[in-house]
């Protein structure tokens, strides 16, 4: 065994010699694993299932898992590595855990055409599935692995998904995917696409050319912003009615080679107009222009501490001035992707205002001015970048597994500012990178169970880590980039 600071390496797991709840380290580069611990990694674990009602845990060791459930009403959870997860036919609940999975659905297939590159290389991403996939699995399959009340959620770093055959999504759970290969035609339902784009982590939705995409009526109003969402090769959108796909002209043009958007819905520009030659519509699909917004008065501030209150939707495009005082600026509702520096669709320009409390949903927040002080976060993920924050404040995350973005030194050690990760189970410190030989305390922060370091270069990092962290990641390319972690009890409070 290999001892290196306080922690103990064995099988490529690093484990506390102080205490349980720091269960395991993740680093992205083996050549920092090994200067950091000297381990070796250990055999890739392929599991074998039964056609039963299967229990299968990956553990923190070793390499990527290879799972193929078969069939039955199976209960997965991935290990820290980037796995391969088939749940195969029944009502399957799978939930990927750390590292970026790779999850197979295959549905019905009746006189598919599907060759072996489809599996090796499905459209050209590089990933090979044949571990989990056979082809004359995959050709005339006569049951779809998806059932209704299905469970598919990427975990902590999210997953792939990877989409063969006729797919119906709408009676399943999809939780912290971070893009779709479709190789067939997927059906989801407006209200189930929009929770999956607005949780922050979806980023593509990519299909082979022939691929479709069917958006069923949800029976309530639903707008689907598809802006920083990279859809390309898909041939045909079904949008159905009560949806609306808020889109910009440079979506259509990436979208390269759409032929058809069909169904009762609507696709809204964004801002402009939208160009849709060349594409076959249905008559009852409508085309709208962005919509003019009424320009939205500065509010005034009144006295040295303004209390404001706006709604999601009233934050876009607005301007707004504390001037001078302790300002409150309350919002409701999923902010979504949005920038506190520049007013349009998804930003406003924000000046002077100390407070900032976010409602609840996804909300990945950038471009705070030097006078935001505190931060209060709702339910769901916020995403927050600390850049440009005053000192001395809090930042109290709440409920959901959030991330605080851009850590320095400096400001978790010397700004005064207390962060709590509060009430969720995977809330994150993501640090910049470290300056030569530059190491870090946890001392006034809390509530966090992930840590990720960035690149920085070939030197000696201290990082002093507090109760509760559980899974820490470096992505470095430095072979000489060491690491070394020790811990500090927080202090009982009498």
């Amino acid at each position: 065994m290999n001892k290196h600071q306080g922690f103990s390496a064995k099988n490529n797991q690093i484990k506390s010699k102080n205490s349980k709840s720091i269960k395991y380290f993740t680093l992205a580069s083996m050549s920092a694993l090994l200067a950091a611990c000297g381990t070796s990694a250990t055999p890739t674990p392929t599991i074998t299932a039964t056609t039963g009602n299967d229990v299968i845990v990956l553990g923190a060791d070793g390499a990527a898992g290879f799972i193929d459930a078969l069939a039955g009403d199976d209960k997965i959870t991935g290990g820290d590595f980037a796995d391969f997860i088939r749940g195969n036919t029944g009502a399957d609940t799978i939930n990927g855990g750390a590292g970026v999975d790779n999850i197979v659905v295959v549905g019905t297939t009746s006189n598919a055409s599907y060759t072996l590159s489809d599996i090796k290389n499905p459209n050209g991403v590089g990933i090979d599935l044949s571990i989990v996939l056979e082809l004359n699995a995959l050709n005339n399959n006569a049951v779809s692995d998806i059932s209704d009340g299905e469970v598919i959620d990427g975990g902590a770093d999210g997953a792939r998904l990877f989409v063969y055959g006729v797919v119906d999504f709408t009676n399943t759970t999809l939780k912290n995917i971070t893009r779709i290969d479709v190789q067939s035609k997927i059906t989801f339902s407006a209200a189930q696409l929009k929770n999956l784009i607005d949780s922050g982590k979806f980023q593509a939705l990519i299909g082979d050319g022939t691929s479709e995409i069917v958006i069923e009526d949800s029976g309530v109003a639903v707008e689907l912003n598809f802006l920083g969402i990279d859809m390309q090769n898909v041939k045909e959108i079904t949008v159905g009615k009560n949806a609306t796909l808020l889109v910009d002209q440079s979506d259509i043009k990436d979208i390269k080679d759409i032929k058809a958007i069909k169904g009762e819905g609507a696709i809204k520009a964004v801002t402009g107009t939208l160009d849709v030659s060349g594409i076959a519509l249905d008559s009852a699909v409508t085309v709208e222009a962005a919509t003019t917004p009424t320009p939205t008065p500065t509010p005034v501030a009144t006295n040295p501490n303004d209390a404001f209150a706006k709604t999601s939707t009233e934050m876009a495009n607005l301007t707004i001035d504390g001037l001078s005082g302790t300002d409150t600026l309350t919002i409701t509702g999923s902010l979504g992707t949005f920038n506190f520096t520049t007013a349009g669709a998804s930003g406003a320009n924000v000046d002077n205002i100390e407070n900032i409390v976010f409602g609840n949903g996804g909300n990945v927040i950038t471009g705070f001015d030097s006078a935001v002080k505190n931060v209060t976060g709702g339910t769901g993920v916020d995403n927050i970048t600390i850049t440009g924050m005053a000192a001395g404040g809090t930042i109290a995350l709440g409920d959901g597994d959030d991330i605080l973005t851009a850590l320095t030194k400096t400001f978790i050690e010397t700004s005064g500012t207390s962060l709590k990760g509060e009430t969720g189970t995977g809330d994150t410190l993501a640090f910049a990178a470290l300056g030569s030989a530059e190491g870090v305390s946890l001392s006034k922060t809390s509530g966090f169970e992930v840590l990720t370091f960035e690149d920085a270069n070939d030197s000696t990092h201290a990082i002093t880590l507090m109760d509760g962290i559980t899974s820490i990641t470096v992505n470095t390319n430095h072979a000489s980039e060491i690491f070394n972690f020790s811990r500090q009890k927080l202090k009982q409070e009498l």
